[in-house]
């Protein structure tokens, strides 16, 4: 395993010391901390969320939902859907200036990345999700990902890593599911930057809680530090 046994919070890749850094913020939420109060939530977020939760007829998928519609409503201020605007790709960003951010839910959690200087991309998974690894690999990882993955082939870290770097870099890229994931390549994971999509690429790769995270950003912007925070339902319900 070459990444995300690094520790809690890790940035893949050799440290140079004149190449600036990119500070991005990982807030994230434990989902089903909202069943007491998903009535409450739901009245807080935007309406298009508010309609896209209902329309989810699994408890745990709309706690997820609606726990990132309160990130967005927390920590950018988005309290109508005026305030956010789709690029052509889909990607969501704020109507007026402010940070690029990226959201994502799997698992027991909601999450939001922030960055201030270039789009960013964020994908989470559980490591206890189910999947039958080698069909994936074999339908969207690169022929360089499942050469490394051959090596460790029931290793779940590693599979994860692989997947949420290329969800990640698809979401910073505005790309989302425009583009064949199987196009690019994610690894080596302890690259300081991979050449992806016709532009050069950084990443953060860290398990927190029993859950992958991958945030992906320009290269151009500077190396990727991440700091990350568990967010109380209480909070996001002020």
């Amino acid at each position: 395993m070459q990444c995300v046994r690094l520790g809690q919070r890790a940035t893949p890749g050799r440290r140079n010391p004149e190449h600036r850094q990119l500070k991005a913020a990982v807030l994230y939420a434990r989902a089903a901390a909202l069943a007491p109060c998903a009535d409450q939530a739901m009245r807080l977020v935007t309406p298009a969320r508010r309609e896209k939760a209902a329309r989810l007829r699994l408890k745990p998928d709309r706690y997820r939902s609606l726990a990132a519609g309160l990130l967005v409503r927390r920590f950018l201020g988005v309290r109508d859907d005026t305030e956010l605007t789709y690029g052509p790709m889909g990607r969501p960003e704020l109507s007026t200036r402010g940070p690029f951010f990226s959201l994502s839910h799997a698992g027991d959690f909601a999450a939001l990345a922030l960055l201030g200087e270039v789009p960013v991309g964020l994908d989470l998974e559980p490591l206890s999700r189910r999947v039958r690894r080698g069909l994936v690999a074999e339908r969207i990882f690169s022929a360089e990902e499942r050469e490394l993955m051959a090596g460790s082939p029931d290793d779940p870290e590693l599979f994860l890593a692989v997947w949420t770097r290329k969800e990640s870099l698809l979401k910073a890229a505005g790309m989302g599911l425009f583009q064949d994931p199987e196009d690019f390549s994610a690894v080596p994971l302890d690259a300081p930057a991979l050449p992806a999509l016709g532009s050069l690429w950084s990443f953060s790769t860290f398990v927190e809680q029993g859950h992958v995270f991958s945030v992906a950003a320009p290269a151009e912007g500077g190396a990727l530090e991440i700091e990350t925070r568990e967010v109380p339902v209480e909070e996001l319900l002020e």
